[in-house]
């Protein structure tokens, strides 16, 4: 099965930069690519802060930023890139969506991932 993680971004700089410090500090063995939308943010430091991910990636895990054409708001940033993701990955994906202001324990996705399976 893979993994995918989708965060959405807009805005927030400072909760962006300690939601991806945590992200990367936590245990990614099992996610295979990571997703970042931006919902067109505005704010300099957030625009930043995606263009200089590795900075952040410390375990060199496959990033993608898709980047929106418009400000769409909440639900529909989370519909635009999901289509994406979906045509790309189309069977066996677990696809788990966070928002950029969390903060995530080391072995978050491993919890999510034995949810998933009982």
């Amino acid at each position: 099965m893979k993994i995918i993680l989708l965060i959405r971004s807009y805005n927030r700089a400072n909760y962006l930069k300690k939601t991806l410090i945590s992200l990367f500090k936590s245990d990614l063995t099992r996610v295979n690519k990571i997703f970042i939308y931006d919902d067109k943010s505005n704010d300099k430091n957030t625009i930043k802060i995606l263009k200089n991910i590795k900075k952040y990636n410390i375990n060199n895990k496959n990033i993608k930023i898709i980047n929106g054409k418009k400000n769409y708001g909440v639900n529909k940033a989370y519909i635009y890139p999901l289509k994406i993701i979906k045509s790309k990955y189309k069977k066996n994906t677990l696809i788990i969506t966070i928002d950029n202001d969390i903060i995530m324990k080391n072995k978050w996705i491993n919890i999510l991932y034995d949810a998933y399976h009982k």
